[in-house]
């Protein structure tokens, strides 16, 4: 399969699994290694916060919040 990024994903018994496929010559490990912690935080932001709307989930971890709201106010 030829794309640039695709996520699949399925329920096995009581675990979430996925699958991520992407393109080598437009992402790099580190990159879409950091792309797959935020989704982590997002989905645990989920379920801990179900009734939340999306846009006030978080997706980022405690150091990178930091340094936007450093980076911001600079």
């Amino acid at each position: 399969m030829e794309v640039d990024l695709f996520l699949s994903m399925w329920e096995e018994a009581q675990d979430l699994t996925g699958r991520l496929v992407y393109a080598t010559e437009l992402f790099d490990t580190t990159t879409v290694t950091r792309m797959l912690e935020h989704f982590q935080i997002l989905l645990e932001g989920i379920v801990a916060a179900p009734d939340q709307h999306l846009s006030s989930l978080p997706c980022l971890d405690e150091t990178e919040q930091r340094q936007l709201l450093r980076n911001g106010t600079s």
